[in-house]
């Protein structure tokens, strides 16, 4: 089951939002974006989403799983993780992905439909859903 939670605001980056790409470990299409939260952004909210999905699917050892070098925790220091993009500088970022499409609306609550109103660098806020998984020995 997935944990549904609104984002603080955010840049996004890679926007892959209005046709999906290929996504070469998968080989299914996915919609994405990569959410880059400025550094001091509250994400207390959203780590514990993500920590209760990762309850939801593996129990009480989740804490623990955490912690593991085979657990994938889906926020990423931008400083370590893409060194030398000032786009990702003193941030805290997640990569979200879906098949399904996903829904864009403006400020006014209008559907965006066109690439040139939604676009990588606009700023956001979103509903994302946690779900955790196992794929080939990574949780």
């Amino acid at each position: 089951m997935a944990v549904k939670i609104i984002t603080p605001e955010f840049r996004a980056s890679y926007v892959n939002i209005f046709e999906p790409r290929l996504n070469a470990q998968s080989g299914k299409p996915e919609f994405s974006t990569s959410m880059i939260f400025a550094e001091g952004t509250d994400l207390k909210a959203l780590k514990a989403a993500a920590l209760k999905a990762a309850e939801e699917k593996f129990g009480a050892k989740a804490k623990d799983l955490v912690k593991g070098s085979n657990f994938r925790w889906p926020f990423r220091d931008g400083n370590a993780d893409r060194p030398g993009d000032d786009a990702y500088a003193d941030s805290t970022f997640l990569n979200a992905k879906s098949q399904k499409k996903i829904g864009v609306v403006d400020k006014f609550n209008r559907v965006v439909t066109d690439e040139e109103d939604f676009y990588s660098g606009c700023f956001a806020v979103a509903q994302v859903a946690f779900a955790a998984y196992e794929h080939s020995g990574s949780k």
